[in-house]
């Protein structure tokens, strides 16, 4: 039999002067009976809302939608709605959590700031991993020290030092970033596009005509933005939202081939075992996800 794994989401604290946003040291987040992550820190879960791990001492491997990353002090690891990941239970770290709900962001954090940070919505191609120690110990500093005690005003506050530590974080990422501009909103009709329609076609050339490019430009944006082509993008996002069916939904893997499109089950094992090295089974399996 299937075991599920569970849905973590934003839950608003009666004594919280600011509505959808949280911080904790990971000293007490981890050892504290946190209500919001009670029981299944350790568990594969996915969350819905934003979290941002701040390392300042020791290194972990902490796993993300199936991956496992590698973080030094320095690091920050932004983790975005809807992704599964779990806490390391082996590795000594320290540093400090945020997490802030998708409300608080659209509300504190301006549009045009947010279309300078689409790796926010972007998370499926690449790990969010920045290393900037200076810009973490600013932002946390600000958060703990410099903050209004008036709801109203700290809550500004808070996502104007969110809105300054994301840029950062951005002018880090790459200098090429005003190059990718001229791409940036291609890219991202593309993306939109595949979310949409993934369960209906896969076929890199039928979303080029949608958009009005050639497929040969197609690839191009997508090549200069993620380093991979259209098709590929394609099946990275086809294969992450199999695998988070797999393991949220409680249908059986027939049911869930139908779901994502596949007229036959056995088109979709046989997608699955190419894109992945294993079966959806062996993944269940692999997940501690299949009761014996």
């Amino acid at each position: 039999m299937k075991k599920g794994i569970k849905k973590v989401v934003f839950k608003y604290s009666k004594d919280s002067d600011t509505k959808g946003f949280k911080m904790a040291s990971l000293d007490s987040f981890l050892t504290e009976n946190n209500s919001t992550y009670r029981q299944v820190k350790y568990q594969y879960h996915q969350i819905d809302f934003f979290a941002i791990l701040i390392l300042t001492e020791g290194k972990v491997e902490h796993t993300v939608d199936f991956k496992t990353v590698h973080l030094k002090a320095g690091d920050s690891l932004i983790i975005t709605k809807d992704q599964i990941h779990a806490f390391d239970t082996k590795s000594n770290y320290k540093g400090n959590l945020l997490v802030f709900s998708e409300e608080f962001l659209h509300k504190h954090i301006t549009q045009s700031t947010l279309s300078k940070i689409p790796f926010l919505y972007n998370h499926n191609q690449k790990h969010l991993i920045f290393n900037n120690p200076e810009n973490n110990k600013t932002l946390i500093d600000l958060l703990l020290s410099g903050i209004s005690n008036n709801v109203n005003v700290k809550s500004n506050q808070i996502g104007a030092l969110l809105s300054y530590f994301l840029l950062n974080l951005v002018s880090e990422e790459s200098s090429d970033l005003i190059t990718q501009n001229r791409y940036q909103e291609y890219f991202m009709n593309f993306k939109q596009l595949v979310e949409q329609d993934y369960q209906h076609r896969r076929n890199a050339k039928d979303y080029a005509i949608t958009l009005n490019i050639s497929y040969k430009h197609l690839n191009e944006v997508c090549k200069h933005m993620v380093n991979k082509t259209a098709k590929a993008l394609i099946d990275d996002y086809v294969v992450l939202q199999a695998k988070r069916l797999l393991v949220i939904s409680p249908h059986s893997v027939k049911e869930i081939a139908y779901k994502l499109g596949f007229g036959e089950p056995t088109n979709f094992r046989k997608y699955f075992i190419k894109h992945t090295g294993y079966s959806p089974n062996e993944f269940l399996k692999k997940m501690n996800l299949v009761s014996h």
